[in-house]
């Protein structure tokens, strides 16, 4: 279950074209256990993906099906009795200290005040909501907190210590800000299993900077060794992903190494919109431009990879398609529009329409026990020979 900002309830964070329901206008155990929450099931049992699950069938289509988004859920448990999820993604909130220059308002409180001089977003979780909660959370494995600076279920004050304390045991963190701790909670990395996703977008001071707006490069080093040294502990879970776009590709074998130096998955998104942050779209002379620079990078540097080898392998493979068929990659809305056609390619999403990223791809492997130990000088780009 995936809880938006907008008070939709979805299956997952990528189907926004099929919403179970709103929790303003029905519970949540109505929702989850409603007609369109079933209809999805049935359709899905059946090898049906049209009900918002189009990005996981054209990976599967391309013959990728080990870097399939569902696969990230694999590692739940099935049958559970009672039929109540276990795993709840709370996105609820666009809280956000950023203003990366490819996102929006409705993603970040920052961008929607300064840059586009709008209204906060209304908080459409209301006491009925965290009652309806209460019934949900004995049944967790995993809850995940996405969007804002360290959350905990302190953060849902209508629940009561032992609601708190469920969540809290089974907390999962998918940061995807530069955080710090907040203070009065300088514990709470060691006091939960808490598994961490940094998003980085950039290696470079220069890079890093331009894109995450708002971010100190100096802060989010330190940050990610603590993070990973607080995941190396405990034993969980940490890795990175990055948006790949005109404006950092030069330093995405930089990343893939440095996921590889801290033993990590490196997850990739791509940005459909806005268009000029879509590296898919560019003219096919600058994508030829961009191969040929990666592939010089495969021969002096990539060749070194080894966890995150696939993923560079298809992302080049991608580049190269895209190439050689004189394409500039099509673009599918994981989001539907109020008022237009639920799914096709477009220039730029409509009003309301929930864009996602049209591809994950992310090493989709067990962790045995903690990861290795803090690289050495992780943070030296290794720029173009």
């Amino acid at each position: 279950m995936y809880l938006d900002q907008n008070g939709d309830v979805r299956a997952c964070c990528w189907n926004a074209l099929h919403p179970l329901g709103n929790v303003a206008d029905a519970s949540l155990s109505e929702i989850w256990f409603g007609d369109r929450a079933d209809e999805l099931r049935r359709a899905v049992a059946g090898h049906d993906y049209s009900l918002g699950c189009h990005a996981c069938a054209q990976t599967v289509a391309r013959g990728h099906d080990a870097l399939v988004f569902a696969r990230t859920f694999d590692r739940l448990p099935i049958g559970e009795p009672l039929g109540y999820p276990s795993e709840i993604s709370f996105a609820m909130s666009n809280t956000c200290n950023l203003q990366c220059v490819m996102c929006r308002g409705e993603w970040s409180s920052s961008i929607r005040f300064h840059r586009e001089h709008s209204r906060p977003s209304p908080d459409v979780y209301d006491d009925r909501f965290f009652s309806d909660l209460r019934e949900f959370l004995p049944h967790l494995r995993s809850a995940k907190f996405s969007g804002r600076a360290l959350p905990t279920t302190r953060d849902l004050p209508h629940l009561g210590p032992d609601d708190r304390t469920r969540c809290e045991h089974s907390l999962q963190r998918d940061h995807q800000c530069v955080a710090v701790e907040p203070p009065g909670r300088a514990g709470l990395l060691d006091e939960h299993p808490i598994s961490i996703t940094v998003s980085i977008d950039g290696i470079s001071k220069g890079t890093y900077e331009a894109i995450r707006v708002g971010a100190r490069h100096a802060d989010f080093v330190q940050n990610i060794a603590r993070f990973h040294e607080s995941a190396r502990r405990r034993g969980t879970e940490f890795s990175f992903t990055w948006c790949l776009m005109p404006e950092n590709w030069h330093e995405f074998a930089d990343y893939l190494l440095l996921a590889d130096r801290f033993d990590c998955d490196a997850g990739v998104n791509t940005v459909p919109w806005p268009k000029q942050f879509n590296i898919e779209r560019l003219p096919v002379p600058e994508l030829e431009a961009i191969v040929a620079a990666l592939e010089r990078q495969e021969r002096t540097h990539a060749v070194a990879l080894s966890r995150n080898r696939h993923v560079w392998d298809h992302h080049l493979e991608r580049l190269r398609y895209l190439v050689s068929t004189g394409s500039d990659g099509t673009t599918v809305w994981i989001g539907a529009p109020t008022d237009g056609p639920s799914n096709g390619p477009s220039d730029g999403p409509p009003d309301r329409c929930r864009w996602m990223v049209r591809s994950t791809v992310r090493a989709r492997r067990s962790v045995a026990g903690p990861p290795c130990a803090s690289p050495s000088s992780p943070w030296e780009p290794i720029g173009e020979s």
